[in-house]
């Protein structure tokens, strides 16, 4: 996103866990953007008001942020605006902070975006592929366990449905829980392992679905890369959803899951919700349009 914002905006980026070292860097600048609502965040809003004070102050707050608490240990009186990347997500922070925000701070919702150049749309012949894939830490709030018992719900069929995971093991229980259910179904020929993968866009190419059961997500990474790649969006309904994602690509539970991967599939619509709606290009303008500008948008407003 740096990137996209040039050349009309320019950051000098501080990377530092030394508080003195952040501090230092308010001085000489007079537009402070605070990436994550985090500790940090936390300590530079209340150690040093001062010294934010006078200028342009944007704090972009994450999900983990706001179901953790740090979120409302915010001084808002010396920030400006708050970024969130969707309206669910703006709602639950005014729910736990409104008391806390002066008149004069603005929430904002601001996707993330996509970059549809590097996620390139899938070749036509595999529009009747039985590939499904999922990425994501393996952690509880991604549900792992419940996209197993899911997709072993698939009917079977000749080719038969496949299962491809990449990940990063966060918690070792539910990866000894993983295995054991590949094991114990005898799902070794349809559920397939991989290490996180750096290249995401060459991972998708070969693969028709993306499986999401997560039980939280701000947005969904992965599921918008995946669906500019022209997979069909699965997604379990997760809070928000609905607010991010046509209900097409929503389950609510098995039997919907079920009908929503045996109906016809549409690659180029998928890839086109994504750049019609998150795009980085349309997210880069919309920044632009707030950080430039800030008397076009009122106090509350959502960019989208």
């Amino acid at each position: 996103m740096i990137a996209a914002l040039a050349p009309e905006v320019n950051f000098h980026k501080c990377v530092s866990d030394n508080e003195n070292e952040h501090a230092a860097s308010l001085k000489n600048h007079e537009f402070i953007w605070l990436e994550w609502g985090n500790e940090l965040a936390v300590a530079l809003t209340n150690n040093y008001p001062d010294l934010l004070r006078g200028k342009r102050v944007i704090v972009r707050i994450h999900r983990y942020e706001m179901y953790n608490g740090l979120a409302e240990k915010i001084n808002y009186e010396v920030v400006d605006d708050v970024i969130l990347v969707g309206r669910y997500m703006r709602d639950v922070f005014l729910r736990k902070c409104a008391p806390k925000l002066p008149a004069s701070c603005r929430v904002h919702a601001v996707p993330n975006g996509v970059d549809i150049r590097r996620f390139q749309a899938r070749p036509e012949a595999r529009r009747n592929g039985r590939r499904l894939a999922s990425a994501s830490f393996i952690q509880s709030i991604k549900n792992p366990m419940l996209m197993l018992h899911a997709f072993a719900c698939l009917p079977e069929s000749y080719p038969s449905y496949e299962l491809h995971i990449a990940g990063k093991t966060q918690e070792y229980i539910l990866a000894l829980g993983m295995n054991e259910f590949v094991r114990a179904n005898r799902m070794h020929n349809r559920i397939f392992m991989y290490k996180w993968q750096d290249d995401m866009a060459a991972w998708l190419q070969d693969k028709d679905f993306y499986l999401s059961a997560s039980v939280s997500e701000s947005q969904g990474m992965s599921i918008m890369e995946a669906a500019a790649c022209g997979l069909k969006p699965l997604v379990c309904n997760f809070p928000g959803a609905s607010s991010i994602y046509p209900g097409e690509f929503i389950w609510r539970n098995i039997n919907e899951l079920i009908r929503m991967a045996q109906a016809p599939r549409e690659p180029e619509r998928y890839r086109s919700f994504v750049e019609n709606n998150y795009s980085l290009d349309l997210q880069a303008s919309n920044l632009k349009r707030l950080i430039l500008d800030r008397h076009i948008i009122g106090p509350r407003d959502i960019i989208y």
